[in-house]
């Protein structure tokens, strides 16, 4: 395509000429959220589910003697609103892959933990997604991957950071 050429986004963002870094890096980032992922593994739950299923089990594995996790702290964790976590959690309850578990003394204490059926289907996610970054490696060599992985880590910490500073501007001043 040429430069003068105007390109058409699927998003939404059709007079948009992607020619700064800024726009680039929104274009990256646009086409990261539209890879769908194996459909084998993913099969009948959705990206969020996955998150909340992912987190559960990495909790239970480090958390063997507890019977479950605090939703609050897989709220917390996942990096997820309540509402949305309630809704991934009833979705998943319906399919038989997790179960609530209520405080006998603290009817408001609630935690989650993995069915059989659950453990197997987050399993089953983690292989899929280690056979995709098997073949994602075997595209790239060893030294473009690293230099991906620290430029997205020096990426990450500098919008973090940018954020943050954002976030202590918008604060009131205290006089």
């Amino acid at each position: 395509m040429h430069s003068n050429q105007k390109r058409t986004c699927k998003h939404g963002f059709d007079d948009l000429n992607l020619n700064t870094d800024e726009e680039k890096l929104l274009s990256a980032f646009r086409q990261f959220h539209s890879l769908k992922p194996p459909e084998m593994a993913f099969e009948g739950i959705t990206r969020s589910d996955v998150r909340v299923l992912w987190q559960l089990y990495s909790y239970l594995q480090h958390h063997a003697e507890e019977n479950g996790m605090p939703v609050s702290e897989l709220s917390e964790s996942s990096h997820m609103m309540k509402a949305a976590i309630s809704r991934s959690l009833k979705q998943l309850e319906q399919k038989k892959l997790v179960i609530r578990l209520q405080s006998a003394e603290d009817r408001r204490f609630t935690k989650v933990s993995l069915t059989p059926e659950g453990n197997q289907k987050i399993k089953s996610v983690i292989a899929q997604t280690q056979r995709l970054f098997d073949l994602v490696s075997e595209r790239l060599p060893v030294e473009e991957f690293d230099q991906i992985t620290v430029g997205l880590t020096k990426l990450y910490d500098a919008i973090s950071d940018s954020i943050d500073q954002l976030n202590a501007e918008s604060l009131p001043k205290k006089n």
